[in-house]
């Protein structure tokens, strides 16, 4: 008989709390319908299509990427125009037949040594013929501050060259 008591007594405030829920629901119901809802503001609409739009262009691109060998690679006009009024030194308007791994240079990885492609060095010999007024004009473009010489460039292209 205890037993029954204790599972009836369980019962009883189960209920309770399901009726005291319902009302809550009600109650918080009653309370959304009666404050209006905010417009959605059109910006974000517009955000939402340009994001699309955005993601489009990028996923277009990186196709573009993928299907485009590494030695077709097109070069954006600014940086030839920027590149064709400084002095460079020796600059490939295409890739040579023999184009050296710049990306073992210490400080050069792929995205750095494609900036370098679209500025028409791909050997070594070229970096190791570069000036003075050559760096700095590479540190300009590059947006690199002294980095190569911070990275002594030279010395591991000299090292790299004469282990070839």
């Amino acid at each position: 008989m205890g037993q029954q008591l204790r599972t009836n007594t369980k019962r009883r405030r189960r209920k309770d709390y399901l009726k005291r829920k319902k009302e809550q629901a009600r109650a918080s119901a009653a309370v959304k319908k009666s404050s209006p809802k905010p417009a959605k503001a059109p910006a974000k609409k517009a955000a939402k299509k340009a994001a699309k739009k955005a993601a489009k262009k990028v996923a277009k691109k990186v196709a573009k990427k993928v299907e485009a060998p590494a030695a077709e690679k097109v070069e954006a006009p600014a940086a030839k125009e920027v590149a064709a009024s400084q002095d460079l030194g020796l600059v490939y308007d295409k890739a040579p037949d023999s184009v050296d791994d710049l990306k073992e240079i210490s400080g050069v990885g792929p995205a750095l040594e494609g900036k370098l492609h679209g500025l028409g060095i791909y050997t070594y010999a070229q970096i190791l013929a570069w000036t003075p007024a050559n760096i700095a004009a590479f540190d300009d473009l590059l947006s690199f501050k002294g980095r190569i010489e911070r990275d002594e460039w030279l010395k591991q292209v000299a090292a790299l060259e004469a282990a070839k």
